[in-house]
């Protein structure tokens, strides 16, 4: 499966500028296994720029002006670099990001045996020195997290953090750092505020690509309402429609899930790698659709990799058949079947695990972008384990001869994203070429399936899922009332 990137896709990783504030405020942008692509490469979370994100001084994303800057000295004793970085410290804390220009500089850190990275914050007169929490570089000859070595380059970038919050009552805060090597001449350090920021031009005309606002999409105001007697539907007003909606104990059974109550348990062990695999079809030719479900992974849920619901049309649901010019369009979408003029699909992506995180994402077949195993695109925040939460996908089919097509998700979860908060966001897509009723969104892919790359060997531990309910209509749904939902689930546990 391929990761979506170039000028087919947007993916908006900025939380801060388009999604409004982060889930914890000293939550960090990034790990120390970060790589080019992925600012958490574990749980697959990615940068929303090639290389990684920062603002310069005057808080424009990936601008020019750093903080603070200084020439690398020669290296021999003393090669040490002293950096005023005063104003970034007391502002924003100290996470930085250092670039180069006039060639770059190869700096001790934090796991070198002498002359890591240290921050002297002067606070009332009295001065601590602080030792790196974390730090990497950027580069772009691994697609590997390279964090644990003795020494970072600043030629694509180095990323230094230290655990202290930003404080107004800082005096003085100076970064301390260990040349070994200087490349170039005579190299600059500029130091910048490591922030994640939108990513830029994205479809294939070059046009910017923008996610619709909440309220110019047709909502849900009644649903609370009927939330309230448990319903699992959310009667749509202002001409939006329920097109489908089903409770998880009404799912297929299968030897490994069981209803209870009203929900569905589904588990991944030993030798089986599918929990849920039912093809919902939908009725008439929507060409938008937005899909609400309702789950909560299990505390044991250490499944490395796999698919969860989406909305789709691979031609294995019972819809009329698709003629294009004559022949009848193959079944595609899926499992290395490529997508074709009808045929697509959209499910939902679980990839990587850590403590009580799952990295998501999307996971789609589509005519544009295209890859025989599918394309990947990453929600900017994790899935948490152990909670009733919410997604909400929602996909427009493009119009045929057109790359206007769009994704994009929302995560429903009191602690990180409550009423609702965008994860994901993309457009330029090619979903179909033809304007027929069975290229149209005609399934809800209820798919809860271990792998395929990513599952590792059999046997496997015990992963459990609890699907509560899948709802499909043609508006996006009221997230108070999905919100209210979720809190009577938890609180009933």
């Amino acid at each position: 499966m391929r990761k979506a990137t170039g000028s087919a896709l947007l993916l908006l990783a900025s939380v801060a500028a388009a999604c409004g504030p982060s889930r914890a405020a000293d939550a960090p942008v990034w790990r120390e296994d970060a790589t080019r692509i992925y600012r958490d490469h574990t749980l697959h979370l990615a940068w929303g720029n090639s290389l990684g994100d920062w603002l310069d001084a005057e808080g424009k994303p990936m601008g020019a002006k750093p903080f603070a800057s200084v020439v690398a000295p020669r290296p021999g004793p003393p090669a040490t670099i002293e950096i005023d970085v005063t104003r970034l410290v007391r502002e924003h804390g100290a996470d930085f990001r250092i670039n180069t220009v006039d060639g770059f500089a190869k700096l001790a850190s934090r796991e070198a045996t002498e002359g890591q990275p240290e921050l002297r914050v002067t606070k009332r007169g009295r001065t601590t020195k602080l030792s790196a929490s974390a730090d990497t570089e950027m580069s772009v000859s691994t697609l590997k997290p390279i964090g644990d070595r003795p020494a970072l380059s600043t030629r694509y970038g180095a990323l230094m953090r230290f655990d202290q919050p930003a404080d107004a009552a800082i005096e003085r805060a100076v970064l301390v750092l260990t040349a070994l090597k200087r490349f170039g001449g005579a190299p600059r350090l500029l130091v910048f505020r490591t922030a994640l920021v939108p990513a830029g031009q994205t479809v294939a005309s070059g046009a910017t690509y923008a996610p619709p606002r909440p309220d110019a999409l047709r909502t849900n105001p009644r649903a609370a309402a009927v939330l309230k007697r448990a319903a699992p539907v959310a009667a749509p007003a202002r001409g939006a429609r329920v097109l489908f909606a089903i409770d998880g104990a009404k799912l297929k059974p299968r030897a490994n899930n069981r209803a209870v109550g009203q929900s569905l348990e589904a588990w991944f062990e030993g030798d089986q790698k599918g929990a849920v695999g039912d093809i919902l079809p939908l009725p008439g030719a929507v060409t938008e659709a937005f899909l609400t479900v309702v789950l909560r992974l299990g505390n044991d849920w250490v499944a490395p990799g796999g698919k969860l619901p989406g909305l789709s049309n691979t031609g294995q649901g019972h819809v009329a058949p698709c003629i294009v010019r004559g022949e009848l369009m193959k079944p595609g979408g899926w499992g290395g079947r490529p997508a074709n003029a009808c045929h697509w699909s959209a499910r939902t992506l679980f990839r990587g695990v850590r403590g009580g995180e799952i990295g998501s994402g999307t996971y789609m077949y589509a005519i544009s972008p295209r890859d025989v195993n599918g394309v990947v695109d990453v929600w900017s925040q994790p899935l948490p384990k152990g909670r009733w939460v919410a997604y909400v996908e929602r996909v427009k089919l493009n119009d045929p001869g057109r790359a206007n097509g769009e994704i994009g998700y929302w995560l429903v979860d009191r602690a990180t994203a409550p009423g609702g908060k965008p994860v994901q966001s993309a457009g330029g897509i090619v979903w179909r070429d033809t304007d027929q009723a069975a290229s149209a969104i005609n399934e809800v892919w209820a798919n809860v399936f271990c792998g395929g790359r990513d599952c590792g060997a059999a046997p496997w531990p015990r992963s459990t899922i609890f699907l509560r309910r899948m709802t499909v209509t043609d508006g996006l749904p009221d997230m108070a009332a999905v919100q209210a939902e979720l809190d009577r689930l938890n609180a009933a546990r």
